[in-house]
């Protein structure tokens, strides 16, 4: 069985051999993120040089800022970038950011106010998930499910030399991992 090394919050993580089948591993790696709001952590990780490098307390409050960010601007954004469309109750929405408790349910909403692809992939199911079709013109973010201790954490796949993921790689992960299916909850009532 080709796992995860062991996670360890804060450091390094190797990813498995498993995903050299998509990713030069020489050239990306993980890290150990806090479990709560790990999507969001994984997101600014990988886009943010300031936040990488930031300490515990730090990255938290820009974190919180973010989250304050998010709600802020929810109401516009839910009918600018009509989540709705996607099958995303804004009630939900409001709720996790309020009770600062983000999963995967925010990921339209992220991929959509930062103006990325949010590419999702679960090694051991050689899966992923993109919210909406990919654009080639956004940038790219690569962050990998992993379950530890039966929580769902969201980690980074990030490139060695601070890189964003180039369309390529997005594009060999789209041909040889299968695409997870979105639930059909579509519903256009706001």
């Amino acid at each position: 069985e080709d796992e995860i090394q062991e996670y360890i919050e804060n450091e390094i993580i190797n990813l498995p051999k498993k995903i050299g089948n998509i990713l030069d591993l020489n050239m990306y790696y993980s890290f150990g993120m806090n479990h709560l709001n790990s999507i969001l952590y994984s997101t600014l990780f990988i886009i943010d040089k300031s936040f990488k490098l930031a300490n515990e307390n730090d990255k938290k409050a820009l974190i919180s800022q973010f989250i304050n960010l998010l709600i802020a601007n929810l109401d516009k954004s839910f009918k600018e970038f009509k989540l709705s469309h996607y099958g995303v109750k804004k009630t939900i929405i409001n709720k996790q950011l309020k009770d600062n408790n983000v999963d995967d349910y925010l990921c339209i909403y992220i991929q959509k106010y930062l103006k990325i692809n949010l590419v999702i992939i679960d090694p051991l199911d050689e899966t992923y998930e993109i919210k909406e079709e990919y654009n080639e013109s956004l940038n790219n973010v690569i962050i990998m499910k992993y379950i530890h201790e039966d929580k769902t954490l969201f980690l980074p796949i990030a490139s060695i030399y601070g890189k964003l993921p180039e369309n390529d790689v997005c594009q060999n992960i789209f041909k040889t991992y299968k695409r997870m299916k979105v639930k059909e909850e579509i519903n256009y009532i706001n």
